[in-house]
């Protein structure tokens, strides 16, 4: 009942937004094209922008770590650390609440650091979380490792909705998102299709710290491939950058 209030309430509030916020100007409204011609078109959006698969293939790799871990954090509590199933809501209260606290966080990461940098040392600072949760000895470190994981995450999401909106235009950032969300949620469901026999086999512990070293290697991929593609900083992020921006397509030195 809790949760159903939350999206009335959350109608309510979109509700009250301006009906033309954010409406593409009719410049770039997209064309009356099939869905396959549009599906190629976007393909091809990402594979001439660096910055766009790269967060794709960093944010896939990532999500193959996280997948597993999501399946197995049950069997961690229950069958590894022995606690009652019921200490999941007050784990999930602690890193709901980092997030929150962590927005306040933005501006100030947003005027000294490119958002490909705070993608990158998010993702690599959630791999080490990850790992570490694999070798914790009770649940308060569990808390503690969410709570610390949570201060990541909110700054993530942003430098990478950031990244999607500067770097592509109004009629094709939709279809990009898409995209995005998409192979985030392939390599989830690639990752979660394994994580039950990799846990009887391997255990849930070793798992854990292998899912940690994928995640830290999407981080350290970012962190790579992202070296030399000039970027502005969340908080100097205006207007979206040309698709045939040469310092977005061949990521040219800022």
């Amino acid at each position: 009942m809790l949760d159903a209030t939350t999206f009335l309430a959350s109608v309510a509030i979109i509700y009250g937004v301006g009906r033309q916020a954010g409406k593409p100007s009719e410049a770039r409204l997209v064309d009356a094209a099939g869905v396959g011609a549009s599906v190629m078109e976007v393909l091809r959006v990402v594979a001439g922008a660096r910055i766009l698969w790269v967060t794709l293939l960093a944010l896939g790799v990532t999500m193959f770590g996280l997948g597993a871990v999501n399946v197995l954090f049950l069997p961690l509590l229950v069958r590894v650390l022995e606690v009652n199933p019921a200490w999941l809501g007050a784990l999930d209260l602690a890193q709901s609440v980092s997030m929150v606290l962590s927005a306040s966080l933005i501006g100030v990461l947003a005027v000294r650091f490119r958002s490909t940098a705070i993608v990158s040392a998010s993702l690599m600072g959630l791999g080490v979380l990850v790992g570490l949760a694999g070798v914790t000895s009770s649940v308060f470190q569990i808390a503690g490792l969410l709570f610390l994981m949570g201060w990541l995450s909110t700054p993530a999401q942003a430098a990478i909705v950031t990244l999607m909106q500067t770097g592509v235009d109004d009629a094709k950032r939709g279809r990009v998102m898409a995209t995005l969300q998409a192979s985030m949620s392939g390599a989830g469901i690639a990752s979660m299709l394994f994580a039950g026999v990799f846990g009887d086999v391997l255990g849930v512990r070793t798992v854990f710290l292998l899912a940690g070293a994928v995640v830290f290697g999407g981080g350290c991929l970012a962190l790579v491939l992202y070296r030399g593609i000039a970027v502005a900083t969340l908080a100097t992020a205006a207007d979206p950058a040309p698709l045939n921006d040469p310092r977005t397509a061949s990521g040219a030195p800022a």
